[in-house]
């Protein structure tokens, strides 16, 4: 599990990398949605995605498990729908100001 945090927290670890994101993405990103996306760009198994939100993931029952990770899913798509609008917004706003 330490390979997949390893990859999550890649801008402390690198701090110029943060500042290579915020050029490549939108300015109205903040860093909690940087981490999102740098978090997102990983291929991390549904299980570890369950145990980074959960302390005692291990001890549900199969059907506990598909419930909690779907409201953990749903929560992160709702946050990378804000995310994607944010880059939207900013895409339409520079095609504004070129015209």
């Amino acid at each position: 599990m330490a390979r997949y945090r390893a990859s999550t927290n890649y801008a402390a670890e690198n701090p110029n990398s943060e500042t290579e994101v915020k050029e490549n993405f939108a300015p109205g990103l903040d860093k909690k949605d940087l981490d999102f996306i740098i978090s997102m760009s990983a291929k991390i198994p549904q299980a570890d995605i369950a145990k980074m939100y959960i302390g005692n993931y291990a001890d549900l029952k199969p059907k506990q498990k598909r419930q909690v990770y779907s409201f953990i899913q749903a929560q992160r798509s709702k946050h990378a729908k804000e995310v994607f609008l944010k880059e939207l917004s900013a895409v339409g706003r520079k095609f504004d100001q070129q015209i």
